[in-house]
């Protein structure tokens, strides 16, 4: 992961709507800044048919920190009409023009 994305030469300008196209057609994993959309994993057929896929891309102890945060998350937003999400939700910022996938929200 690149700390700042606008020193970074890997992203793909698209807008929005590209974007959700390239996202629902693969899966891969990609995130949306600015305009521009990053890989951050490549898609399974980039592998061979042998290699053990990383589909999370967390390790064991972020992956355990995640599911305990969205259960806290969870009971914390039971009797509201709010909902938790892992990281499989899409999130869009408005002040960023952004889409990324995040741990919890």
């Amino acid at each position: 992961m690149v700390a700042n994305r606008h020193e970074s030469s890997d992203g793909l300008y698209m807008t929005v709507e590209q974007y959700l196209v390239l996202d629902e057609s693969s899966d891969a994993k990609y995130e949306y800044l600015d305009g521009y959309a990053y890989m951050l994993r490549p898609p399974s057929s980039a592998y061979d048919d042998h290699a053990v896929l990383d589909l999370a891309g967390g390790s064991l102890a972020h992956v355990a920190l995640c599911i305990r945060i969205g259960a806290v998350l969870d009971e914390a937003l039971s009797d509201t009409p709010c909902m938790a999400y892992s990281s499989d939700a899409k999130v869009k910022v408005d002040l960023k023009n952004s889409l990324t996938k995040i741990d919890n929200l």
